[in-house]
């Protein structure tokens, strides 16, 4: 009953054919070398040895089984893809190959060979390199430049405050002066007051005194020229004394 055992599964097991190589988990490989799904029933066939008893063919069943279910999944992922990715293709020809593969390995050699060349050539892309580390230098000097203007930014912030505290203490005592200066004002304003209080009643006091002056001096005058008089009178009085 051993003996017999086949090395691969007959022709009435639902797996594909030998054949048909398909990709893996929805990856595509290079087109220069095709893409086959890792766990197939071809290669699982391949790579085993004719099973020696009915377990070992039973694990070899079993993994074929899965490896058709992750072929099934792959194909089906694929023509999703087909039929749903942006833009689709305009050409006819394009979509009738792919509606009529019978292999996951076709298609991904259908789609490789439609999709786009990359936006970059090897030279740009070999550029990218020196670039990014030109643009890495310019990013750590101005990083440098950043961190130096924050640390100015940080002292002269300490300066301004430092300054700030001057100009309140500055202020403090201007305010203390003007209120020394403003009672110092209020001071001399009450003297002012008075010294021209003082100066009106000098003013009215030698007023007063020169008019009392000019009173005397209008009375000296007087008795001046009753002295004259009388003088004169005296006069004739002897001179009338010598004629007797």
């Amino acid at each position: 009953m051993e003996a017999g055992i086949p090395r691969r599964p007959s022709a009435d097991s639902p797996g594909p054919s030998p054949s048909s190589p398909v990709p893996s988990a929805g990856r595509f490989a290079p087109s220069d070398s095709p893409p086959t799904l890792v766990g197939s029933p071809c290669s699982l066939a391949e790579d085993e040895s004719t099973p020696a008893t009915v377990a070992e063919l039973w694990s070899l069943l079993q993994r074929q089984k899965r490896a058709r279910r992750d072929h099934e999944k792959n194909q089906a992922r694929l023509t999703a893809y087909v039929l749903l990715r942006p833009p689709p293709s305009s050409d006819a020809a394009f979509r009738r190959d792919l509606l009529s593969v019978d292999s996951s390995s076709k298609m991904v050699e259908i789609l490789q060979a439609d999709a786009p060349e990359p936006p970059y050539s090897t030279k740009e892309l070999a550029e990218l390199p020196v670039r990014d580390a030109q643009l890495t230098r310019e990013n750590n000097a101005l990083t440098r430049r950043m961190e130096t203007a924050v640390t100015e930014g940080t002292r002269l912030s300490h300066e301004l405050a430092v300054v700030v505290r001057e100009r309140d203490e500055w202020k403090k005592e201007v305010q203390r002066h003007t209120e020394l200066i403003t009672s110092f004002r209020k001071v001399v304003c009450t003297h002012e007051a008075q010294m021209r209080e003082m100066a009106c009643q000098s003013n009215r006091r030698v007023d007063s005194s020169q008019g009392l002056v000019d009173h005397l001096r209008c009375i000296v005058e007087t008795r001046d020229k009753d002295l004259d008089r009388l003088m004169g009178h005296l006069k004739e009085r002897d001179v009338a004394y010598t004629a007797l």
